[in-house]
């Protein structure tokens, strides 16, 4: 009876607790299920919120249009701050500091912002601040170049026996880049290319300094212009090529020159790689290695900049505004940077042009290498 009482007990204390089991199980699931619907119902409301918010924003923006994306961080340049002083003066007039598509636009706006009209692809808007530091940067050195050459215009006999100090520093700059064109292209081909050569190398050293004269901007760390100059060094190269090879020889040159019935199999593949490196890569990578290598260089300025006045936010005085020159001991890497990617610019400039001309100019290049 003992025993059995014992089992009754035990099987009545288990009954409970499976009892007591299912009575949590069944509150944690109404839990659950509370807490999914309050999910639900708060995310709808989210959403229902965030479409408010885009329609009534649509409502004062033309939908059409994307608005303005931040710049990444940089030195100030003139342009920036004339935008910020046109940007607060329309603010408080109560106009789109970025513009109103279809105008009327500001100077500043056009040049810093662009119009919305015109997006260009891949950055939207299309700033023409850059072809302005470009034109600047090109007229600063053909003014370089005049005044170094100045003397040598007026009198050549007296210079050629005693040059002065300008003319002997671009007779140096002129040697050092005759010299390494002929180095890659040989005597003939060097000479013939050097102006295009050299004159790339000079125009993209000046983009890269820009941004370290103050109130300037690098123009090269805009993609717009550095792929404009990689389309320059295609065109040229590919006019090249036309010229000196022929269209019929240039194209069996893409094809591998194949001369034996294994090599003529492969020779589709081997036109639709070769034709996909001369089209694409080649002047892809030209624009993208000079594009993110100075922006790169012009963000680690601003960087710096933003964290020398961080320094000082707390200080007052004169020295609140001025911040800590932290950008000065970076100087030296942006020289050393801008003069290398112009080099490379050049350099690779150079590579292609070598790579279309005929192979008897190839040999003489290099015999003249060795």
């Amino acid at each position: 009876m003992a025993e059995q009482h014992a089992e009754e007990s035990l099987h009545g204390a288990g009954q409970a607790l499976h009892d007591t089991a299912a009575h949590a199980e069944s509150a944690m699931g109404d839990a659950a299920d509370g807490v999914h619907d309050a999910a639900t119902d708060a995310h709808a409301g989210a959403v229902d919120a965030a479409h408010d918010v885009a329609h009534d924003a649509g409502a004062h923006a033309a939908p059409h249009y994307p608005r303005h994306t931040a710049h990444p961080p940089e030195l100030p340049h003139f342009v920036q701050i004339w935008w910020l002083s046109d940007k607060e003066e329309l603010e408080a007039e109560g106009k789109d500091p970025y513009g109103e598509p279809g105008g009327p636009y500001t100077l500043a706006q056009t040049l810093h912002v662009g119009r919305r009209e015109t997006p260009a692809p891949f950055v939207a808007y299309a700033p023409w601040e850059n072809n302005l530091f470009a034109a600047i940067a090109a007229i600063g050195l053909l003014g370089l170049f005049w005044l170094g050459t100045r003397s040598f215009r007026r009198n050549r006999e007296d210079v050629m026996r005693r040059p002065t100090r300008g003319q002997a520093f671009m007779e140096m700059l002129v040697d050092g880049i005759d010299n390494f064109c002929k180095g890659i292209l040989g005597e003939a081909n060097g000479r013939r290319y050097l102006p295009y050569v050299a004159g790339m190398f000079f125009f993209v050293l000046a983009l890269n300094f820009m941004g370290m004269i103050p109130l300037m901007k690098a123009p090269s760390s805009s993609i717009l212009i550095t792929g404009s100059l990689a389309l320059c060094t295609f065109c040229y190269y590919m006019y090249t090529a036309v010229t000196r090879m022929g269209p019929l020889m240039f194209i069996f040159h893409l094809m591998g020159e194949p001369r034996s019935i294994p090599q003529w199999i492969l020779a589709p593949l081997i036109f639709a790689i070769e034709l996909i490196s001369w089209l694409i890569a080649k002047p892809l990578s030209l624009a993208l290695r000079l594009f993110g290598n100075i922006l790169g260089k012009d963000i680690l300025f601003g960087v710096m900049l933003m964290l020398g006045l961080m320094m000082t936010s707390g200080l007052s005085g004169p020295l609140n505004k001025i911040g800590v020159p932290l950008t000065y001991p970076f100087y030296f890497l942006g020289i050393l940077l801008s003069a290398v990617q112009a080099l490379i610019f050049a350099l690779l400039s150079a590579i292609y042009i070598l790579l279309v001309l005929p192979h008897d100019d190839h040999d003489h290049a290099e015999e003249h290498a060795h």
